[in-house]
């Protein structure tokens, strides 16, 4: 799947590729997707994901879990590897110490849209453009 991606966390939870829904299967995959998304960029620790999926009472195996959750991720977004490794420069998700990160350049993710638009229409409105300003929100 080399096409960009289209990520949407305003509402359900959705990816697409192409237009084309893709499937993310399972609450932890569901989630850990969400928490990458709510930091698109940053890294997002391991900790912070087993705390979250387990809510504070993980098993011993939490963080081999959590990666294979993660790959099992990679594998449906169509891109695999870490920085460096196989598929790096493609990875959707890489890992980065201590935890993950989602990279978003070359796709789209609905919250970051929508951030854009306002600030372009408050900018409109400052500069006294109301039809602008009206169009971007």
């Amino acid at each position: 799947m080399g096409e960009p991606l289209g990520f949407g966390i305003l509402g359900p939870l959705a990816v697409t590729a192409g237009g084309e829904p893709v499937t993310i299967a399972g609450a932890r995959q569901r989630t850990v997707l969400a928490l990458l998304l709510l930091e698109p960029g940053r890294i997002v620790a391991t900790d912070t994901l087993v705390d979250v999926i387990w809510d504070g009472a993980p098993p011993a195996s939490a963080r081999t879990q959590v990666a294979i959750v993660v790959a099992g991720l990679r594998k449906s977004l169509g891109r695999t590897g870490t920085e460096g490794g196989e598929g790096g420069d493609q990875a959707v998700i890489v890992t980065a110490h201590p935890g993950y990160r989602l990279r978003t350049e070359g796709h789209s993710v609905d919250s970051a849209v929508f951030t854009a638009l306002v600030a372009e229409a408050e900018a409109a409105v400052r500069a006294g453009r109301p039809t602008e300003a009206e169009h971007a929100y």
